[in-house]
């Protein structure tokens, strides 16, 4: 699973209208991740653009189609060994915004199960946010912090450059960087 001290790490921000990806190289002997790549995945709008009448008779199955499409060819490029997801939160606000990101989830899920034989990772928004900063932080509040994290790097580079970083892209990488604290140092003692 790891190829010189490094795990390969995907966090993923779930939404079938905004998906921030994260890749992170976490290095063992030095504990530091190491962000290479991040993206956005806009399912809805993909749908709407690639299968115009589909998208508007059967809505959001052919966007999850195009998300689950999307997912996979970044983890058949990327081969992360572990994929961590924010899990689904109630928004009393947006009440359809938890289904919505139950059924990203769920989608990640399968696609690991059936093809990858690997799990999901799912952390809950308040731990990520906890690790990154503090627990009450907003999206802006996250996008700042983790440029401020001693133990986490992100290479900023003319197809990734971390000055254009979204809020989702920014989400990703806290739930990545969270991945390295709260589940991976028991999965390294497991191995």
């Amino acid at each position: 699973m790891k190829k010189n001290n490094i795990i390969k790490i995907m966090g993923i921000d779930p939404g079938l209208n905004s998906t921030g990806i994260s890749i992170g190289h976490y290095d063992i002997d030095t504990g530091i991740l190491t962000i290479v790549a991040f993206m956005l995945i806009q399912a809805n709008a993909l749908a709407k653009q690639e299968l115009k009448q589909d998208s508007k008779k059967y809505g959001n199955i052919v966007s999850l189609d195009i998300y689950e499409r999307e997912i996979d060819a970044i983890i058949e490029k990327y081969n992360p060994d572990y994929v961590c997801c924010e899990d689904a939160f109630f928004n009393p606000r947006m009440p359809n915004a938890f289904l919505s990101l139950k059924l990203c989830i769920n989608s990640i899920k399968r696609l690991l199960y059936h093809k990858y034989q690997k799990i999901l990772y799912t952390i809950a928004p308040k731990a990520a946010k906890q690790c990154v900063c503090t627990g009450t932080a907003d999206k802006l509040a996250i996008q700042e912090a983790i440029h401020k994290l001693p133990d986490l790097i992100i290479k900023s580079t003319k197809k990734f450059n971390s000055d254009k970083m979204s809020e989702h892209e920014a989400d990703a990488t806290g739930i990545c960087y969270s991945h390295t604290k709260i589940f991976l140092p028991d999965l390294l003692l497991q191995k």
